[in-house]
């Protein structure tokens, strides 16, 4: 991009000079008119046979062709070229060297080679000129009455500018196409919505070059005209050009304001001004486009009318865009800052073309020819700066977000590893739940195993105790004849019933094999309950085993009701101990 800039500037130059260089011309012009009725051109001439009649106002309601005899001394004696008002389709005649007359067909209805329409003069003699112009004023209905205007243009004026408007035309569209293909290429890797509306900005500008100075004509070869006003010495059309024109002031004017609203981000600092710019916007479109399609569909000039109304708006928008980024600076400084310096410039040049066009329009002057290309061409260097800087700002903002993910990434990895960490720990710590849980299970097997075997030898001993005091019963009976019971057997039964009553140390027995899986349960019972009898401390053993009422029963010898009884005795003696 830095290379376009010295190119522009160098074209600028040029283009300077070429129009410093245009002179006033001395030619003195003078022309009869003639309603045509079918003549030909060697009728036209025959002055026995027809004459001109002395006036010089074009009817086009009554006539819709006329014939004008031109008369032109140029005392410079160079070539020039001639152009004449209506230029819709005429058809110019020149006497050659061998008395024939030659046709030019000239006009923006007629395919041309060139973009001003002018023909070059033939046939001059000494340093003057007689030549003819069939004049076609069809497209004039609408036009009450006008006068014609011939102009003449010095040879090496016209060329020397005709080459340097081409030369300019053709390089500032060269220069918005590279700026537009750069801008695509950034909004494609960015996907900013800027971009958007710079590329509109970008598209309108290229439209307003080409079509500035009717260079489009040489481009496409569409002829359309419409004529929608006349003065006296000033007819106004709108062709192909002019309608890319205004469109193209459309385009620019809807893109400089979304431009600014998203650049400044309106939507949030200033909602109330970002609501008067977007309005103001679709106004000016609207208003612009209707009176453009009004003009075009009937023969009412109502664009043509609001021309000036259009430029002052423009002048208005620009400075109410500059009001906007002015109050922005309280908002974002350095935003509202980069968008004042590198746009203050292209908005001054369109305010000074806008007063400039509405000055001196129709007026060939250089600061006409020259300022609208330098505000057009102004927008995409001033753009390209901003972009550039706004690019760069985007970049660091990019690299400390980057640098910031990068730093969440490391802490997310950090944490993610904190939390396999914890997962294991917290597995570690179930499974060693797991094994606790397993060997207390394992420990209440082993411990009602025990349980059970305890509970078997007591019964067991129980029943051994049941037996013997059985026999001890009999034993007695026989015992009451005094002869049986001096016997030696009776004496020897009763030794060994003596040595097999062992209940008391059966409970011994028990209660070690007992405190071997219940240990400290004896003695902590009588620390908590002192009052307990014998018999309530073997019940709460028997109880802690689990054993139920039938079971404990036959422990005991007595009978399962009278455990329950024993139970509740017991329970109440619990709680009232511990209530006390």
């Amino acid at each position: 991009m830095e290379t376009i800039r010295p190119i522009a500037i160098f074209i600028l130059f040029h283009l300077f000079l070429a129009n410093v260089s245009l002179a006033t011309e001395t030619s003195k012009v003078r022309w009869q008119v003639v309603p045509d009725s079918n003549y030909t051109i060697d009728q036209i001439v025959q002055q026995d046979y027809f004459s001109f009649q002395h006036f010089d106002t074009i009817y086009p309601n009554r006539h819709s062709q006329y014939w004008v005899r031109v008369s032109i001394h140029h005392p410079e004696g160079d070539n020039f070229y001639l152009s004449a008002s209506p230029n819709i389709n005429n058809k110019w005649y020149f006497q050659v060297s061998d008395g024939r007359w030659k046709k030019i067909s000239t006009g923006l209805l007629v395919p041309s080679d060139t973009r001003d329409h002018r023909v070059k003069a033939e046939g001059i003699i000494s340093d003057s000129l007689i030549c003819y112009i069939h004049m076609d004023v069809r497209k004039m209905d609408n036009i009450t009455s006008f006068l014609p205007t011939i102009k003449v243009i010095n040879e090496t004026i016209r060329d020397s500018k005709e080459k340097y408007i081409l030369l300019f035309s053709t390089i500032s569209a060269i220069i918005l196409l590279i700026y537009i293909v750069n801008f695509l290429i950034d909004y494609y890797m960015l996907k900013e919505s800027t971009h958007v509306y710079y590329l509109m900005v970008l598209i309108g500008g290229l439209m307003y070059v080409v079509s500035y100075h009717s260079v489009i004509d040489l481009i496409i070869n569409l002829r359309f005209v419409k004529v929608i006003d006349a003065s006296l010495t000033q007819i106004y059309s709108a062709d192909i050009s002019y309608i890319i024109n205004r469109l193209s002031i459309m385009i620019i004017f809807f893109g400089i304001i979304q431009l600014s609203n998203t650049f400044l981000d309106l939507k949030n600092a200033l909602p109330l001004w970002n609501k008067i710019l977007d309005y103001y916007a679709y106004f000016f479109v609207g208003i612009n486009g209707l009176s453009l399609t009004i003009t075009l569909l009937t023969s009412f000039p109502v664009d043509m009318y609001l021309i000036s109304i259009s430029n002052i708006m423009l002048i208005l928008a620009m400075i109410l865009v500059l009001i906007g980024g002015i109050f922005c600076l309280k908002k974002d400084k350095n935003n509202a800052i980069l968008f004042l310096t590198g746009h203050l410039v292209p908005f001054l040049l369109i305010i000074v073309t806008s007063v400039i066009v509405e000055i001196y329009a129709f007026e060939k002057t250089i600061a006409y020819t020259i300022i609208p290309y330098l505000s057009v061409l102004s927008l995409p260097m001033s753009l390209s700066i901003v972009l550039a800087i706004r690019v760069r700002n985007v970049k660091n903002a990019l690299t400390k977000n980057l640098l910031y993910t990068q730093q969440l990434g490391i802490e997310n990895e950090r944490m993610r590893y904190d939390k396999e960490i914890e997962n294991l720990e917290n597995e570690n710590i179930k499974n060693q739940l797991e094994l606790e849980k397993m060997h207390r299970e394992n420990l209440e097997l082993k411990i009602d195993l025990q349980n059970r075997q305890l509970l078997t030898s007591a019964m067991q001993n129980q029943k051994k105790d049941t037996i013997i005091h059985h026999i001890s019963q009999e034993v007695s009976k026989i015992s009451k004849n005094e002869e049986a019971s001096s016997t030696a057997p009776l004496k020897a039964i009763r030794l060994l019933m003596l040595n097999l009553k062992t209940a008391e140390a059966n409970w011994h027995s028990f209660k070690e094999h007992f405190e071997k899986i219940h240990p400290d349960f004896f003695e902590k019972l009588k620390r908590e309950y002192p009052e307990l009898t014998p018999n309530e401390v073997r019940l709460s053993a028997y109880l802690q085993l689990n054993l139920t009422n039938k079971e404990i029963a036959v422990l005991q010898n007595i009978e399962p009701s009278s455990v329950k009884r024993a139970k509740i005795r017991l329970k109440q003696k619990l709680n009232k101990s511990e209530n006390s």
